[in-house]
């Protein structure tokens, strides 16, 4: 396919002097940032689903057909990803609760080949009972990778605590050879369906003129449309009940304790969203403050899983996991935590608010700062929330988070039971 720099009948609209937004004729929907601070083009093709997509009785289909895209051709074990690399570039995906990701970071005199080999990849995917035994072998590895010691801990775990409809419970990042009996054509159809054009977002992070990148991608818009895939109903009646349950591993160097939260769906209020990704930061800085725990700021994670945080149509799940010191402080940490929650939501700490938002926005300006996550961060602004002015908006969201937005926040998880997690070694009492 040839490529005439600079034109394009593509018409667009511009988000903001550097951004803009558009949909192909097949449905493709397309966004461009023009970064002329970058050396290297970076690509992103999001595809809504997700393992919260996936039937009751595959789990494990959407991490298995991520694999299975980039498998394309059953003489090469390497299949698209050697493309990609003979061009220069870097290639990588990712399946989550809600989305697929698949990006790579090129040269910029890359992008009208890598486009081609892209849009080719999507065209008409197929697959092989070989590619599927062979990317099985890999995700049973990649999984027992992650799995080791103190790894996936407690996201794969803590949706089943949390839910009950079984969209939400699952967790897809799973070893399920049973999937090799699946038929050829059921996997191909799962494939065609999660790839369709109105299923698709590009978006292109480059320093080229948004003319001239658009005339590059709309080799996307020879892929004929087909049947997207259908996306199941998420919604969560009721609130979680408290309870505790024990996970027990060889290798593990720490005991780690996870208290689960689910947040009521804040609908399209990216603000409310933020108000928690402040609160986690206070808390984290909150629990170390506590002399009896005797913690440290990398013993502690959190995370709002998912990335669909203000979508309106799915629940939202935040967590906090503390790495402990003594195996006997889980009770004590978990007391902590209540007495933090209730004080937070009655009177917050008005320097801790101000350290946590600047905090936040340095997290948020790493993610500005590299070309790829960019283009991963508005894929997601794209498919899942048609949000493209987030793009430039989420600073200034964060600046406005309030002290009465973090009392709000605290105070929606103070009024939850807990729901926890244990991590012990096989040898260590629960």
């Amino acid at each position: 396919m040839s490529h005439v720099a600079g034109r394009t009948d593509v018409r667009f609209r511009a988000v903001a002097d550097s951004v803009v937004d558009t949909r192909l004729p097949n449905g493709i929907r397309v966004g461009i940032v023009q970064d002329p601070l970058r050396s290297c083009a970076s690509l992103c093709i999001t595809h809504g689903g997700g393992h919260r997509a996936e039937p009751w009785d595959k789990p494990g289909i959407a991490h298995l057909v991520e694999h299975l895209a980039l498998d394309v051709s059953d003489s090469s074990p390497t299949g698209h990803l050697h493309r990609v690399q003979a061009l220069g570039g870097v290639v990588n995906a990712y399946t989550g609760r809600d989305y697929t990701q698949f990006f790579s970071s090129f040269p910029i005199h890359a992008l009208p080949a890598i486009c081609d080999a892209e849009a080719a990849r999507l065209a008409d995917p197929t697959t092989t009972p070989a590619n599927t035994e062979r990317q099985l072998r890999i995700i049973r590895q990649e999984v027992l990778s992650r799995l080791r010691g103190n790894g996936g801990f407690p996201d794969i775990y803590m949706p089943a605590e949390l839910y009950a409809n079984p969209a939400n419970a699952h967790s897809g990042f799973l070893d399920n050879q049973d999937l090799q009996e699946v038929a050829n054509e059921e996997l191909t159809s799962y494939l065609r369906a999660t790839t369709a054009p109105k299923n698709t977002t590009v978006t292109l992070v480059t320093p080229q003129r948004i003319e001239q990148a658009l005339a590059c991608l709309e080799a996307f818009g020879a892929i004929v449309e087909r049947s997207p895939l259908r996306l199941p109903r998420l919604q969560e009646p009721g609130q979680g009940t408290a309870r505790t349950t024990g996970v027990t591993r060889d290798g593990v160097t720490a005991v780690e304790a996870a208290f689960g939260f689910r947040l009521v769906s804040p609908g399209k209020a990216p603000a409310r969203f933020l108000s928690h990704v402040v609160l986690a930061d206070m808390l984290i800085s909150l629990l170390v403050q506590d002399a009896s725990l005797g913690l440290r700021r990398n013993d502690i994670r959190t995370s709002l899983t998912g990335l669909n945080a203000f979508s309106e149509r799915t629940p939202v799940t935040s967590w906090l996991s503390v790495r402990l010191r003594h195996p006997d402080h889980r009770q004590r940490c978990s007391a902590v935590l209540e007495g933090i929650l209730a004080a937070v939501a009655n009177d917050p700490d008005q320097a801790l608010w101000s350290q946590a938002k600047r905090d936040t926005l340095s997290l948020h300006r790493r993610v500005i700062d590299s070309g790829l996550r960019q283009a991963r961060l508005l894929g997601w602004l794209l498919t899942l929330h048609d949000w493209p002015d987030g793009f430039t908006a989420l600073s200034q969201l964060i600046s406005e988070v309030s002290l009465k937005d973090i009392a709000i926040a605290a105070e929606e998880l103070a009024e939850q039971p807990f729901t926890q997690l244990v991590l012990t070694g096989q040898d260590a009492n629960a």
